[in-house]
């Protein structure tokens, strides 16, 4: 192996290319190097902790000179590059910076500091924007940086839930582009859950094909409601008028939509680095004895719209037996 590290990387993340090398610790910038600003510094030492290593890099034509010590160097890219020789001296100077890829702009590393590089207590932390995490998420991609990958996928997460409805789509779209199982996971769900169709616009972001498994989906959702409405006639004359409101809310999300979900886009799925299929068997609902009904008593999942069923308090995502509701104690 070459005794220069890079950081050029493919966009898609294969792996390093050959272009640009990377600074040893002990070899950066010349304020990091010297020994001494006056005097002959023969007895002068650099303190450990408080004389700071900086690094040099260049995207497209904005230089930065960051702190080593803020660089994730935990894993991926920089777990290894400032162990490296670096005998060009590439980062130790303005003139002579390490040069970052073509399709790294500098906004989409200055989002990347932003992220990995601590705030005092006293400096009130800036709110990043989605589109700041995604720059975030496709160098961490790119580079191999799994926990700063971690952190601009739940942090983004909180920015799109926060915007509500309009969400769905960004999420899909977003968890194809940048291959994340959880917006994927999350985003089909609520399309299939929600009683509105596709529009138009959202079958055009989402391309023919997803678009074709949501229709998918749904419908087999709607199935599964036809099948429980013969069973209770008295509950709705027509499945599709009335099955959302004809069956009681607990029994409505008593379908497995993760398990479709995950069964139906199956692919897409797969393509994500952080998917787990192993955990596909979690998911869904737990059935028991329930006398008179698809086999007995069940155990089912409150989903915080339990109104009236005696299914015990509407905590979203909790577990509750059924009671004395309206319903009669199943």
């Amino acid at each position: 192996m070459s005794s220069r590290a890079t950081l050029s990387m493919c966009a898609d993340g294969a792996g390093p290319s050959t272009s640009s090398s990377v600074p040893a610790t002990g070899s950066v910038p010349s304020d990091a190097t010297s020994s001494s600003s006056s005097g002959s510094g023969s007895d002068l030492i650099h303190d450990e902790k408080f004389y700071m290593q900086t690094v040099i890099f260049l995207a497209g034509r904005t230089l930065f000179k960051p702190p080593v010590y803020a660089l994730p160097k935990e894993d991926g890219i920089f777990s290894s590059m400032f162990a490296l020789p670096n005998s060009t001296g590439e980062g130790s100077a303005d003139d002579n910076p390490i040069r970052l890829p073509p399709d790294i702009a500098a906004e989409d590393f200055r989002c990347f500091l932003e992220a990995c590089i601590p705030k005092p207590d006293w400096e009130k932390p800036s709110k990043m924007s989605v589109e700041a995490w995604m720059r975030v998420l496709k160098l961490a991609t790119m580079w191999n940086l799994e926990s700063l990958r971690a952190k601009a996928i739940t942090s983004a997460s909180n920015e799109l839930t926060a915007s509500g409805e309009s969400s769905i789509i960004d999420k899909i779209v977003l968890g194809k582009q940048y291959s994340v199982s959880r917006w994927l996971l999350e985003g089909y769900e609520a399309l299939a859950k929600r009683d509105a169709r596709l529009t138009p616009g959202e079958r055009d972001q989402l391309g023919p094909e997803s678009a074709s498994r949501v229709w998918d989906l749904r419908e087999e959702s709607f199935a599964w409601f036809r099948k429980q409405v013969k069973a209770w006639p008295s509950r709705a004359k027509d499945p599709y008028d009335d099955a959302w409101n004809g069956i009681p809310t607990w029994e409505t999300h008593a379908f497995d939509f993760r398990g479709a979900v995950r069964r139906i886009f199956e692919d897409e799925l797969g393509g994500c680095p952080d998917y787990d299929a192993s955990s596909a068997a979690g998911d869904g609902w737990e059935y028991a004895a329930w006398p008179g009904r698809v086999g007995g008593r069940k155990r089912a999942r409150v989903d915080g719209d339990v109104t009236g069923a005696g299914w015990g308090a509407p905590a979203h995502g909790g577990w509750a037996t059924p009671g004395q509701g309206e319903h009669g104690g199943w």
